[in-house]
């Protein structure tokens, strides 16, 4: 008997980076916090690269130019299963300002130090380099995230 895929969210997350810099940022829940790069759900309607334009002024007031489509991976949780688009991108203003108060931090950090500070997900964080490279024109499938 085939188990049912149950409820799927589709999520977008820009990978921001500014000279040698990847923006991250630091949410938290009533019990912990983790550190991601940002983005958000998918709305009816929209295209991806809508949906990264929206999330990223929407919690940080930061206007973004969408690249390219670098790498897919999906993760469970609870009853859900999460598929998660990951987009190059580049900032067109400089200033973060957080306007969510899930997010407790939002900043750019070194490419070569986002493994160091545990950013999920971290199969991602582990190959930064090699994604971002401009040599690099394959889009990276993690398939199941741990």
């Amino acid at each position: 008997m085939e188990k049912s895929i149950g409820e799927v969210r589709v999520r977008v997350v820009a990978i921001t980076t500014k000279d040698d810099q990847v923006l991250v940022v630091t949410h938290s829940n009533a019990t912990e916090s983790w550190s991601c790069f940002p983005g958000g759900q998918l709305e009816h309607g929209e295209t991806m690269e809508e949906c990264l334009v929206r999330e990223l002024q929407e919690e940080l007031s930061l206007e973004i130019e969408v690249e390219k489509l670098i790498a897919v991976g999906i993760y469970e949780e609870n009853d859900t299963t999460n598929l998660e688009m990951y987009f190059k991108c580049h900032p067109k203003n400089t200033e973060l300002r957080i306007n969510e108060t899930h997010i407790l931090d939002a900043r750019y950090i070194s490419t070569s130090s986002v493994e160091g500070h545990q950013v999920y997900p971290l199969e991602l964080s582990s190959e930064l380099g090699v994604l971002l490279s401009r040599d690099n024109h394959e889009v990276r499938n993690y398939g199941r995230f741990s």
